[in-house]
């Protein structure tokens, strides 16, 4: 195998299994709403179209399901998103707080046709 074919290998794999190619940096407020009533703000580190990183100062467990919306800039626009996650990662990093990580598991049209918008922005 060449390294040509290795490289189109791992872009293959990676396209089926994630879409890391499709993130987008995004700094913005996340209000996190969870099934006991607890409510919580974060900070937004990066977004693709089904999943968040951000920064939050509580640890989320694991497993966890809330209810989030954020707003995303776009084209001089603030418009709302909204979805349903699910909690895959919290790791502490010191004292800036949680990385955590969220995959998006309901989300409605008009948040997707947002997100989708977002990815293909040309800044």
């Amino acid at each position: 195998m060449t390294k040509n074919d290795m490289n189109t290998a791992l872009l293959q794999y990676g396209n089926e299994t994630s879409n890391s190619s499709l993130r987008r940096v995004l700094r913005m407020s996340v209000n996190l709403a969870f099934r006991d009533s607890m409510r919580l703000r974060a900070r937004s580190l990066d977004v693709s179209p089904n999943a968040m990183t951000m920064m939050s100062p509580l640890q989320i467990a694991s497993g966890s399901i809330c209810d989030i919306d954020f707003n995303v800039p776009l084209d001089g626009r603030f418009p709302l998103v909204r979805a349903v996650s699910k909690c895959t990662a919290s790791i502490c990093v010191g004292t800036q707080g949680f990385r955590t990580s969220l995959k998006f598991i309901e989300i409605d049209s008009s948040s997707m046709q947002i997100l989708g918008d977002l990815m293909r922005y040309r800044f």
